[in-house]
């Protein structure tokens, strides 16, 4: 693996479409220096932590429990997403947290599935500061993308052996997909985000049906 070769004692690991802002570089450049009692007296802003803490929580819902107890070996990064010409602040989108900064030999990827985070030999902390990521610049490309992602859920519920019943279609075809927008629109309040927001939200709801159409067409 590339991480292997890394020589330096931190790591930032970054895909493709995504962006260091000037803010973050700067405190990445400034957090590698502290020690690990200097890192644990850092403080957030009120808004942010709350932030921090709910999504961690809901990660740690759906992958488990993130780092060990110990010193602090890596960083969850707030990512902003790129959708429709303007950076998405609600929705549920944001801080879209991911482990980008470790340290070298404190973590690893599992290799489960796309949404994975890295397992961490250690505390897992956040930096302040956001990392931009133009996954879909345009609609045509999120679309595509969209496409590759609802396989992938589709082949989850095969894993799941989700029963094929008229229930299911109900829920599937057309509870989860509303209930999954109207949340991100009106809880999270993606709807600040204008139409962009209102946009994702629709089609973040869909993802749930193509995944079904999909699945319901593998198992035939």
């Amino acid at each position: 693996k590339a991480i292997d070769l890394c020589s330096g004692e931190w790591i930032l690991q970054l895909d493709a479409d995504e962006e260091v802002s000037k803010e973050l570089g700067l405190e990445i450049k400034k957090v590698i220096k502290l020690s690990n009692d200097e890192l644990l007296k850092r403080e957030f802003s009120p808004k942010k932590k709350d932030l921090f803490e709910r999504h961690r929580k809901l990660l740690e819902e759906r992958d488990g429990r993130i780092g060990e107890e110990g010193e602090i070996a890596a960083f969850f990064i707030a990512r902003k997403n790129f959708f429709l010409g303007k950076f998405l602040n609600y929705g549920g989108v944001y801080p879209d947290g991911v482990i980008r900064l470790f340290k070298k030999g404190k973590a690893r990827l599992p290799a489960k599935n796309v949404h994975e985070q890295f397992k961490v030999d250690g505390e897992v902390s956040w930096l302040e500061n956001d990392l931009y990521h133009y996954d879909a610049p345009t609609f045509s490309r999120y679309l595509l993308r969209s496409d590759k992602y609802t396989s992938l859920t589709a082949k989850e519920y095969e894993q799941k052996k989700i029963p094929l019943n008229f229930v299911n279609f109900l829920k599937y075809m057309f509870f989860l997909p509303f209930w999954r927008a109207a949340l991100m629109l009106f809880r999270h309040k993606g709807i600040l985000d204008g139409f962009p927001g209102i946009v994702f939200a629709i089609y973040s709801g869909l993802h749930i049906r193509s995944s079904y159409v999909k699945y319901k067409e593998a198992v035939k």
